[in-house]
């Protein structure tokens, strides 16, 4: 068996490995401070992919992009954003009418299409599925 690995006081995004804390079965964690002055336990493993960034503060930052960017015109997978929904809005999110290569329209929650986690109208999974 290797060296036994020591991450503290390295840095993985916007946190620092202070101490290993608990192992729970193979799994090794380490307290771990925030820039933004949290602190949060972490898997190792988890850290060291690029998994787990930060304490969760970075998400609203993501969420903040999408919504002050004008998405209209940007193609996302099949979909090509049309015009910011007004039909559908929902504090701290922005929407967006979006025309799918299939021809069908859709409304999405920009964070989604930002991070990739939406990327047609449903059709990729309807037709994966039959």
């Amino acid at each position: 068996m290797g060296k036994k690995i020591d991450i503290t006081r390295e840095r993985y995004g916007s946190l620092v490995a202070i101490k290993e804390v608990t192992q729970i079965g193979t799994k090794r964690r380490y307290l771990c401070q925030c820039d933004c002055g949290n602190t949060i336990t972490a898997r190792m493993e988890s850290l060291r992919s690029g998994n787990t960034k930060s304490c969760g503060c970075i998400k609203p930052e993501n969420v903040s992009k999408a919504n002050l960017n004008d998405l209209t015109g940007k193609r996302f997978g099949k979909l090509t954003v049309i015009k910011r929904s007004q039909e559908k809005q929902n504090a701290g999110h922005s929407f967006w009418e979006c025309v799918c290569d299939c021809g069908n329209t859709t409304v999405v929650d920009g964070s989604n299409l930002v991070s990739g986690n939406t990327k047609s109208c449903g059709c990729i999974w309807r037709k994966n599925n039959k």
